[in-house]
């Protein structure tokens, strides 16, 4: 990846999921991250077998996926061979299921490590309804005890652990998911998109995507069916809402293809073109952990979000201004006025203090502070 930079930090990421090819956001939140971050670090990756992407001395798949995860105490000797070898100066996990990995690093090599949580996990698999939820918990209090430093993916993540997990608090940071540059699309292109799909001009587009296996995801597809299309009919609005995400069980695509308002994308080869083609994207998720990257992306779109309190968690709303509306969480009768009085509104462009906040290369200049900090002091 980076070449030459010496004077750098080098850094070993642990990824023990697939983020290549980057498809959905969870894998954009670590591969652009990484992307980015090389630009002020050395990044080698440890990565895990499944990703589609050769090795190179900068990459290598020495992990098992995460459904064998236990198995990676085997590659522990591999691992601390190529930190040796390449000099690493500091560890990264990716989540916390992979902390324990770069504990036991650190104890092999004396590398500090970080841990990059995307969510709190025992507070996610919580609302999942697994019931092994406490053990998770307590593991993952422990974990974030060992690292020596912390980034959370939003200002409430970090709070709550610091309360919760005991952490000290100058050992933390809020290092969020970012996004990319707005690229407009042409408007024979979203013309000729929502055309292909047989939407009339006088329909309202509104828009919802997700991994469609993850519970909040596909309960947030019933609810839109459920819940707001009889709403926004009952009030004459004539609308289309777009559905699309991998992963999706035959069960609900069936369910979606019996809707009459419900239209569901197969395959989307470019998802920033139904953003921008889309009036609002509409996200009634009631699970309020981590972060909703899909209306960060939705936001960076230049898409306006309608939003219950749960699906705007974690988000600085002061530097989204208009392009994101909340509701509280199960007043669809709120959710479905404030989409009608959206769609009535003159379209206003995404403020500049959103993309300060969450573009990619800011996000990763204030990791790379904090990881060369680490690096100093040891």
């Amino acid at each position: 990846m980076a070449n030459g930079a010496t004077e750098m930090t080098r850094v070993l990421a642990l990824v023990t999921y697939r983020i290549i090819p980057t498809l959905m956001g969870g894998q954009k939140g670590v591969a652009f991250f990484y992307e980015a971050l090389e630009k002020h670090t050395e990044v080698l990756l440890a990565l895990s077998q499944n990703n589609e992407v050769p090795e190179t001395d900068h990459q290598k798949k020495l992990l098992y996926t995460n459904r064998l995860l236990p198995l990676n105490g085997l590659r522990i000797g591999v691992l601390k061979k190529w930190i040796q070898q390449e000099k690493v100066q500091l560890l990264i996990a990716e989540h916390s299921y992979a902390g324990w990995i770069a504990l036991l690093l650190k104890r092999k090599t004396g590398a500090p490590f970080v841990i990059h949580s995307h969510n709190l996990e025992g507070l996610r698999f919580k609302h999942m309804h697994r019931w092994w939820w406490r053990l998770y918990t307590r593991y993952e209090k422990w974990i974030h005890q060992k690292a020596d430093f912390n980034f959370f993916i939003s200002d409430a993540d970090k709070d709550y652990a610091i309360r919760y997990f005991h952490l000290d608090a100058l050992k933390c940071a809020t290092i969020t998911y970012g996004v990319q540059p707005f690229e407009a699309k042409s408007l024979e292109s979203k013309n000729a998109f929502l055309q292909s799909l047989g939407i009339a001009n006088s329909c309202a587009v509104l828009f919802f995507n997700g991994t469609l296996d993850y519970k909040p995801n596909y309960e947030a597809v019933y609810l839109l069916a459920t819940e707001i299309a009889p709403r926004l009919r009952s009030k004459g609005q004539l609308f289309k809402i777009l559905i699309s995400g991998k992963r999706i069980s035959k069960k609900l695509q069936s369910f979606i293809h019996h809707q009459p308002d419900l239209l569901y994308l197969d395959y989307v080869p470019d998802i920033n073109l139904v953003y921008q083609a889309s009036q609002l994207f509409v996200n009634p998720i009631l699970n309020n952990t981590g972060v909703k990257t899909k209306v960060l992306e939705a936001i960076a779109n230049q898409c306006t979000v309608v939003s219950t309190t749960s699906g705007a968690a974690g988000i600085f709303k002061d530097v989204c201004d208009t392009k994101l509306l909340t509701v509280p969480d199960q007043d669809w009768d709120a959710f479905v006025n404030t989409v009608v009085l959206a769609l009535q509104q003159p379209f206003k462009p995404t403020p500049a203090s959103f993309f300060n906040t969450y573009l990619w290369s800011n996000i990763a200049q204030k990791a790379a502070a904090e990881i060369n900090k680490i690096a100093v002091k040891r």
